[in-house]
């Protein structure tokens, strides 16, 4: 599978084991995965030998805030497979799933394929454990209430590498997280790039964390984010990044 998942992660451990695992287990496995560990606490690395098709990437720059473009990027610039697949350490995914998003890039290869998720609130149940999460995939699902939320623009973004690099990857003016996964989306469709959504085919559901406060504030970023967002959506942009220092650790 000339694919690579693209992970980023600060401080998210508890959540990520499922996430690694879920990968581990997946029917088709991507060719390899890259996750930037940007700044957690505790290293991340003892994962990378754990599995031999994990490369994990650690900075300790500037890493106040988890600055989710630019960890991004920084996986970004170490990808040769054809295809990158950016999603959430806080994902498990159907058994299928990657086989899935692999097949329907190759099918039309410009393409920009995105899958919403599920979200699972509360405890998660005692049978469910890393070792055990392809198994009860389909048993955890079947557990959700029916009004469970399904969103996430940037749960799964699967993309041409070439394009995603052509222009400069995420848009490091966002800080923090949220916007920048719309703002990837659009700029592929300014791009000419079909938005592909996967809904019946395969799916994730999305574990639950508290937000991190000690590394991100919600109310200091979110007016500039969204200014920057409206912005592109007025002018249809699609390279950004124009210092040329970006993925920078």
């Amino acid at each position: 599978m000339n694919m690579t998942v693209l992970l980023a992660c600060k401080d998210r451990a508890v959540n990520l084991k499922y996430c690694l695992a879920s990968i581990h287990t997946a029917n088709v496995r991507p060719k390899e995965t890259i996750l930037v560990d940007f700044g957690s606490d505790v290293s991340l690395e003892p994962y990378q030998a754990k599995y031999p098709w994990l490369t994990i990437i650690r900075t300790t720059k500037n890493t106040k805030v988890f600055h989710k473009a630019r960890a991004f990027n920084i996986g970004l610039k170490h990808i040769s497979n054809k295809f990158v697949c950016s999603t959430d350490v806080d994902q498990i995914f159907q058994p299928n799933f990657f086989n899935v998003v692999y097949k329907t890039l190759t099918n039309k290869p410009k393409q920009f394929v995105m899958c919403r998720t599920y979200f699972w609130k509360g405890a998660l149940p005692a049978w469910l454990t890393p070792e055990t999460v392809n198994k009860h995939y389909h048993k955890l699902r079947e557990s959700l209430p029916t009004n469970a939320k399904r969103s996430g623009e940037g749960c799964c973004m699967a993309v041409a590498t070439q394009w995603a690099k052509n222009v400069h990857g995420w848009d490091e003016e966002y800080i923090g997280y949220g916007a920048e996964d719309s703002d990837f989306m659009f700029r592929a469709m300014f791009s000419g790039f079909k938005r592909v959504w996967l809904q019946h085919s395969t799916s994730m559901i999305h574990l639950p964390h508290q937000k991190n406060t000690k590394y991100y504030s919600w109310d200091t970023y979110i007016k500039c984010n969204r200014q920057r967002f409206n912005n592109l959506k007025r002018k249809k942009y699609t390279i950004v990044n124009l210092s040329g220092n970006w993925g920078q650790l």
